[in-house]
């Protein structure tokens, strides 16, 4: 696997685990989809991946072993979706902090906090949050995040309620943003 750069895994039930011993510095595009018994993957195998893509692996260890360490990386795009385990985001992705552009997190029903350093993502034009429940609030750094352009937040009960435009107890933190679409839940 000397040159593959997209790898797309879906609904692999029996795989539990990824890269263990082999690195593959041309992967660019990994996209992961019901794979309901991966436990992990080694992120220094894939360090020069541009889009990542988690969809409905409800084992897998979000912090893929890293602990505290933030390894630099390349990511542009991440996607985490129906990803039950998720109550905030992954340390790790601070070392994505002069790349990353769009975060979209979808259907992630525990997810409880956006971290303050959230703000260190200088490059991202991007965040999708979408029926997330249990968010409560947005981060007070958000009004760092100064190349933001679109931010988007729906099905969010509470947060949608607190970003309204004018009024939201968090409108401040995100007024700065040219597009922003708060879908509140019917």
């Amino acid at each position: 696997l000397t040159s593959i750069e997209t790898l797309e895994l879906h609904s692999c039930n029996n795989l539990e685990s990824l890269f263990e011993e082999i690195q593959i510095s041309t992967l660019r595009f990994l996209n992961f989809s019901g794979c309901g018994s991966l436990k992990s993957f080694s992120f220094h195998a894939i360090k020069n991946l541009e889009s990542l893509v988690i969809f409905n692996c409800s084992k897998l260890e979000l912090s893929m072993g890293l602990g505290n360490e933030i390894p630099a990386s390349r990511l542009k795009l991440l996607v985490l979706q129906s990803l039950s385990q998720l109550v905030t985001l992954p340390r790790w992705l601070r070392g994505s902090a002069s790349t990353l552009h769009s975060l979209l997190i979808v259907g992630c029903n525990n997810l409880e906090e956006l971290p303050e350093w959230l703000s260190n993502l200088n490059c991202l034009k991007l965040l999708m949050i979408e029926h997330c429940p249990k968010l409560l609030s947005l981060p007070d750094s958000m009004h760092h995040l100064t190349n933001l352009e679109h931010l988007e937040i729906n099905d969010c009960p509470e947060l949608c309620k607190r970003c309204q435009p004018g009024v939201g107890l968090d409108w401040h933190k995100i007024s700065h943003i040219k597009h922003v679409l708060i879908v509140e839940p019917e």
